[in-house]
């Protein structure tokens, strides 16, 4: 089991190196740990959780494009048949 204070020194060096650069050496095992040692688990584990955050945050921007598509889609919808919203409108209104 890695000290809190080893993990903060090696999180430390992990933030400190681009995402790209990093993901590559701790794929390769190109940080200086041996293979399979306790610190380099510890960078695949960070690593793992790093890829997680920026998956969740690709899905959020795109569900967030989608929802701004849908609603231009439907300004779009009512502008084009604004002829016919008022037509309906007017007649609920002159119905009662």
């Amino acid at each position: 089991m890695l000290r809190n204070k080893t993990k903060n020194r090696i999180i430390k060096q992990l933030e400190s190196i681009p995402f790209e650069e990093i993901r590559s050496k701790i794929l390769h095992c190109d940080l200086g740990f041996d293979e399979g040692s306790l610190s380099q688990i510890f960078c695949l584990s960070w690593l793992k959780k790093k890829e997680s955050e920026l998956r969740d945050k690709r899905s959020s921007l795109t569900l967030r494009i989608a929802i701004y598509a849908n609603i231009i889609a439907i300004i779009g919808i009512i502008y084009s048949n604004q002829d016919k919203i008022f037509e309906i409108i007017f007649s609920i209104i002159n119905l009662r």
